[in-house]
């Protein structure tokens, strides 16, 4: 009897703590907390091909050689082009780079003068080269999406030719016919151009871009200036003739992507 007593007065007693340690149970929270995912950083270093679709307009172009009746320009027009960059690593996010681009476009028919075939066309030339400078946000794994600024130099370069199929040696001279002419204007140029870009890695070394922008064109001394035929100060050129327009680009790239 008294083993009984002691025995129950013992389970009592360990019973006690037990119970007092499942009302703090009780107060336990296992809600899950989660867990402050910080930003990707971005870094890349990387060179590929550009291609770009670019849109100036031809307004005053087509209206002064409306004469030549080869048909009028349309935009856009295609640059090939080239550009490598690298994170520059004092501010994060940030890379810099270089680039450059150039196309031109064509417009040209046959003519008939006094029975006599010639070919007469008008080139347009352009040509842009500069740096970028661009600020990556990474939303998930892969994806960039980096607003940015270019700025450079260009050349911007027109030639209205007629000319018959054939032509004989003792015939290049200094002495003009109207059947064969050659006009060449040019002119360099400043330029800046705010764009976007969104660029997907498919592996860790390869990567595609789509981008948009606007290119705008000026003379640093104010007025642009023209060269006509390597030596003539060509003047009154309208100031519709230019290199602004819209862009939008695509590019491949190879290089190492740690987003």
């Amino acid at each position: 009897m008294k083993k009984l007593l002691t025995l129950t007065i013992f389970l009592i007693l360990l019973a006690i703590p037990v119970f007092s340690q499942d009302d703090q149970i009780d107060d336990l929270n296992f809600e899950p907390t989660e867990l402050d995912e910080s930003s990707v950083p971005y870094f890349a270093i990387a060179g590929g091909y550009t291609g770009t679709f670019f849109f100036p307009k031809f307004d005053d172009l087509n209206a002064h050689f409306k004469i030549l009746n080869i048909g009028e320009f349309e935009a856009p027009m295609y640059l090939n082009g080239v550009q490598g960059f690298t994170a520059i690593g004092i501010i994060p996010n940030v890379r810099i780079g270089f680039f450059g681009m150039t196309g031109s476009k064509t417009q040209k028919a046959n003519i008939d003068i006094n029975g006599t075939n010639v070919e007469r066309g008008l080139d347009y030339y352009v040509s842009l080269t500069g740096i970028n400078l661009d600020y990556g946000f990474v939303p998930f794994k892969s994806l960039a999406i980096l607003p940015g600024i270019n700025v450079g130099w260009g050349g911007l370069t027109l030639e209205a030719y007629q000319g018959v199929k054939d032509y004989d040696w003792g015939s290049f001279n200094t002495q003009v016919d109207s059947l064969n002419f050659m006009n060449r204007a040019k002119s360099t140029f400043s330029f800046i151009q705010p764009n976007l870009s969104i660029e997907w890695t498919l592996t860790s070394y390869f990567m595609i871009r789509g981008n948009v922008g606007y290119n705008y064109s000026f003379a640093l001394t104010g007025d642009w200036e023209w060269e006509m035929n390597k030596y003539s100060n060509l003047k009154n050129v309208p100031n519709g003739i230019n290199a602004n327009g819209l862009t939008a680009q695509f590019g491949i790239f190879l290089g190492l992507f740690n987003y």
